[in-house]
């Protein structure tokens, strides 16, 4: 298992990973709240945090590939 820096960049790949995790946990999270953008892993958990009404702490695991 590979854990990425928070402010790496993640590729589609990996952010297509982290969606399916996501999703799995979180069925509530549409396609849009996942909408891969080119920027760092803590943005896109911020953006998903706030899509899911969590903190960066409750979600923060999933981002670890």
């Amino acid at each position: 298992m590979k854990t990425y820096e928070m402010d790496e960049i993640l590729t589609p790949e990996q952010w297509h990973e982290i969606q399916c995790r996501l999703k799995t946990k979180f069925p509530e999270i549409s396609d849009e709240d996942v909408e891969y953008h080119e920027s760092p892993e803590q943005d896109l958990m911020r953006m998903v945090g706030y899509s899911i009404h969590k903190d960066l702490h409750k979600i923060e695991g999933l981002f670890i590939c």
